[in-house]
């Protein structure tokens, strides 16, 4: 199963239940204001720097909304109207960079080696992409970003990891 990160906008009011019950996104589209997005782990780590500018809340930690920068990598992230325009504005500039590149191309992933061999052996991890797929998970991920933006005083976007 390849590891991705969903977003979805979710109701201010539905939030804590969501959170609480600790259900998948899928077991909760019931609350659910939009699409869920899935955007490839591979993708949030190649921009994973990025990703560290933005202000951020973790639900999750103590109970508590608890600021944070960037992404809860293995659990739930909520994205406020202000925090969601910036995230807009940083996948824009993604979709932008992707934009230019060829239909298939390669990223350059992280170092890899075959578990007891010497880490000489290995290599950088080549990850394939069709543009066009990549693109349009993007674009649908702006799109909720704008959404929240604009009705921030009804609505989260809420990211959950891997």
């Amino acid at each position: 199963m390849a590891l991705v990160h969903d977003f979805v906008i979710i109701k201010r009011a539905d939030l804590k239940f969501a959170i609480d019950t600790k259900l998948s996104l899928k077991e909760n589209k019931k609350y659910y204001c939009s699409e869920i997005v899935h955007i490839h782990d591979d993708f949030i780590r190649y921009f994973v720097d990025s990703i560290l500018w933005l202000d951020s809340i973790n639900p999750c930690v103590t109970g508590e909304h608890i600021k944070i920068k960037g992404l809860a990598y293995y659990g739930y992230t909520i994205f406020d109207n202000n925090q969601s325009e910036k995230l807009q504005k940083v996948v824009q500039s993604w979709y932008d960079f992707i934009a230019n590149a060829p239909e298939k191309f390669e990223l350059t992933g992280s170092w890899t080696w075959i578990h007891g061999e010497l880490s000489e052996t290995g290599y950088y991890e080549k990850i394939p992409v069709i543009k066009d797929e990549v693109l349009a998970d993007f674009a649908t991920l702006i799109k909720l970003c704008e959404q929240v933006a604009e009705n921030g005083d009804k609505f989260y976007l809420l990211h959950s990891g891997v």
